[in-house]
This record gives C-alpha cells, sequence and structure tokens, in this order.
C-alpha cells in the first residue's frame, strides 16, 4: 500500500471516531442504567396483552422495538384510550402514528420474553394521531 493511502486510511478512521463520540448518549433507566444513543424517530406505537411496541418508519423487517414505561407512556396509551373508548379490546387493534425523541438501546433481547431486539424509552413526543398504513409510505432505509 502507498504512503497516501495509509494516510487516507488513518484520516478515515479518525473521523469515524469522531462521528461516534458526537453522537448524543443517554441512559436507559428502565435497564439498570444501560447506555444507548439519542435518535429522532417516526413510525407505529401499539400496546396490547404483554405488547408495548414502537415500528419505525425506516425499519427494513418487520421487527418491533419494546417501548418502555417512561414519563410520556401515559400520553401515548391515554391517546389510544381515547381512539378505543377505553375498550382494552379495541386499543390492541389501534397503533399511533408518532414522532418521538428516544433514547434507543444497543441490539439485544428486551421485553415480554426477551422477544423484542430494541428497547426504547421515549424522551419527547414531537406528534401522535391515529396511525395508518400510509403513514410510512415515503420513509426508506434503516434507523
Amino acid at each position: 500500500m502507498k504512503p497516501l493511502s495509509y494516510l487516507l486510511l488513518i484520516i478515515l478512521v479518525i473521523c469515524a471516531d469522531i462521528a461516534g463520540a458526537l453522537a448524543e448518549s443517554c441512559t436507559l433507566a428502565s435497564r439498570n442504567n444501560l447506555q444507548g444513543t439519542v435518535v429522532t424517530l417516526e413510525g407505529h406505537y401499539a400496546n396490547s396483552f404483554e405488547f408495548s411496541g414502537f415500528k419505525s418508519c425506516r425499519a427494513t423487517s418487520n421487527d418491533w422495538w419494546w417501548l418502555s414505561a417512561s414519563k410520556h407512556y401515559a400520553t401515548l396509551y391515554g391517546e389510544l384510550e381515547k381512539h378505543g373508548k377505553k375498550d382494552y379490546h379495541a386499543i390492541a387493534k389501534l397503533r399511533l402514528f408518532v414522532k418521538i425523541k428516544a433514547c434507543l438501546s444497543p441490539p439485544g433481547h428486551y421485553g415480554h420474553m426477551g422477544a423484542f431486539p430494541r428497547l426504547i424509552e421515549v424522551l419527547d413526543v414531537y406528534e401522535h394521531r391515529l396511525g395508518s398504513d400510509a403513514d410510512c409510505d415515503t420513509n426508506e432505509g434503516a434507523p
């Protein structure tokens, strides 16, 4: 490899390290202070028996992430209750479209029976409304 190639490689590695250091980190209180990354996401929130899930519009798979209880959980669940008229079975069939700021866990096994590949704790809710299939049609790529 030529000296210039080594120099470019070193510069790329340094830039990648700096970019990683600039990512805002957070602490997942529900997981014994596990470190996560702050992200802004759009997607669907749903809740039913042993399920509290979020699916990003940018997800490339059918994976739902476990949405842990936080101070914003009541806001989101309350919106489902409003549309489901507080009927648990009706609520289980609904989903909300949400824009949120959240703390995203590293990959792992979270939620009920460890069935979810990620955990998120909502830090802020920018938008929430009854969801539909058309909500995510324009978004592509993994989060």
